[in-house]
């Protein structure tokens, strides 16, 4: 940690950095700075893909509604993107949209149906 810590003092910019500690204390189990990190790259750069994704999945147990919006932000750059369809669509039936949810869900099989071993029980895309 301490080289990443010395890249970001030396350029406050890199997101690169920020993101490779949000990783690594996401490894460790530490949600907190894990999102710190990852909030800090997406201040570098706030379309940041790699972060935004990490930063959704991290957010999806705690905060579902701040999830899904990170999850539509990268929609936008990439709509066939088979593993943000996949937890976008977990995640609205979750929240009781699962009209969408399983829209997305069956678009994500498609496109990769290597992710049908994901699928909780009790869901049936």
């Amino acid at each position: 940690m301490t080289d990443y810590s010395r890249a970001t003092a030396s350029d406050p910019t890199n997101k690169f950095s920020y993101y490779d500690m949000g990783v690594i204390y996401q490894q460790h189990g530490d949600s907190a700075d894990a999102a710190s990190s990852y909030h800090r790259a997406l201040l570098a750069d706030p379309n940041y893909q790699s972060a935004l994704y990490n930063l959704a999945v991290l957010l999806s147990p705690t905060d579902p509604g701040q999830a899904t919006s990170l999850y539509r932000q990268l929609q936008q750059h990439n709509p066939n993107d088979p593993n943000v369809n996949f937890n976008l669509g977990l995640l609205l039936i979750s929240q009781n949209q699962p009209t969408e949810g399983h829209t997305l869900l069956t678009k994500s099989l498609q496109e990769d149906p290597a992710l049908r071993s994901r699928v909780p029980a009790g869901i049936t895309p």
